[in-house]
């Protein structure tokens, strides 16, 4: 894996929208990305993997991306990772609720994989600092 490689950890059950992701950010192999297939899956991979930034959709089974959110941020070793949701869940109080719970950002579905990829660079530099 190449030093300046991040991992990305895309929680996310649905596998079209885990390929798309895929293929955005396979172009430039900046990013290792992991998946889960859930939010619970999503949770505990996240303690073990530790990985540099989170993407989290919000609909899914098990656990929800709201709480998953807020049990990464209750959870000491996974508090710290950047979340960023990306959702179908578009209307402005969604999106409200996912940044007042802590997200570092809120992209929707369908997205720009140009837009994905900066927002992705922003919340790692600001990480970083």
């Amino acid at each position: 894996m190449p030093s300046h490689q991040r991992t990305l950890l895309f929680i996310e059950d649905d596998p079209d929208h885990q390929m798309l992701v895929r293929m955005s950010l396979a172009q430039h192999d900046r990013y290792r990305v992991l998946y889960a297939n859930d939010g619970a899956e999503g949770f505990t991979k996240a303690r073990e993997e530790r990985p540099d930034v989170i993407l989290l959709d919000v609909m899914m089974p098990k656990l929800d991306g709201l709480a998953v959110l807020e049990r990464l941020q209750g959870d000491q070793s996974t508090r710290a990772i950047p979340v960023i949701f990306l959702s179908a869940k578009a209307l402005p109080e969604d999106i409200k609720a996912g940044m007042d719970r802590g997200a570092c950002g809120y992209l929707t579905k369908p997205f720009d994989a140009l837009h994905l990829e900066e927002r992705l660079d922003e919340i790692l530099a600001a990480a970083d600092l």
